[in-house]
């Protein structure tokens, strides 16, 4: 070996990323708070404004369509939308960038629809073959000392940690770590990078899509580091 080099053996980075196990499940969704019309959001209805294809749209699975609630899914996409709220959700990695690209495709098509708040979410689920690593993982961000005359056998069931945002945008990034009820000895962590535009007086959906397009890839990037950050600790 040339004098200088480092082994990745040696090499830290290498040992941390060997430490940070692959997702064994995940997804992503994009979550709007504001008035809308579920009835209107039919899959033929997107198919007809050239947002699904229409042999996607032929093959939705829907479970209702009303004034009150529409829920259907695709191959790649679940939508849900009550008067209150909206989103679509994917569990698909290639077809992430095209829930916003739904998004923005549908509320420009309904330019007169007020919404207050914008959250991008990132789920994932973790598998750790190691149970005393994961028993450790959990009392590294919860330590136990203080709950044990409380509870007996006391374990950390969920965390939730917020912290403000690093952009110009009113809102939050809340992270939530917790025992996945998908994966047995899995970690799930879930973050919420959230805008509350009503606060910011950009309620329109031209300023809707403006905030997505701009925080979607840092919300991105801010999820993987965070995500990677916690899982080195295993």
């Amino acid at each position: 070996m040339a004098e200088g080099s480092t082994s990745r053996r040696d090499d830290p980075e290498q040992q941390r990323a060997s430490r940070v196990p692959a997702a064994g499940i995940a997804g992503i969704s994009v979550v709007l708070l504001g008035d809308f019309n579920p009835a209107i959001l039919h899959p033929a209805w997107l198919a007809a404004h050239d947002l699904l294809r229409q042999e996607e749209a032929d093959a939705a699975e829907i479970q209702l369509v009303s004034r009150d609630l529409t829920v259907f899914s695709t191959e790649w996409v679940e939508l849900a939308a009550s008067p209150d709220r909206f989103s679509v959700a994917s569990a698909s990695a290639p077809s992430y960038n095209l829930l916003r690209d739904l998004t923005i495709g549908v509320f420009r098509l309904l330019p007169h629809t007020p919404i207050r708040a914008l959250g991008i979410n990132r789920n994932q689920h973790f598998p750790v073959e190691d149970v005393g690593a994961w028993n450790a993982f959990g009392d590294r961000l919860a330590p136990k000392d203080i709950w044990s005359n409380i509870l007996q056998s006391p374990g950390m069931r969920s965390l939730i940690m917020q912290g403000k945002r690093p952009d110009e945008y009113v809102g939050h990034v809340l992270v939530q770590v917790e025992p996945s009820l998908r994966l047995e000895h899995g970690i799930y962590i879930g973050l919420n990078d959230h805008v509350q535009l009503d606060q910011m007086d950009m309620t329109t959906t031209s300023e809707m899509a403006d905030v997505l397009e701009d925080t979607w890839e840092p919300a991105k990037a801010r999820a993987e580091v965070i995500t990677t950050q916690l899982l080195e600790t295993l």
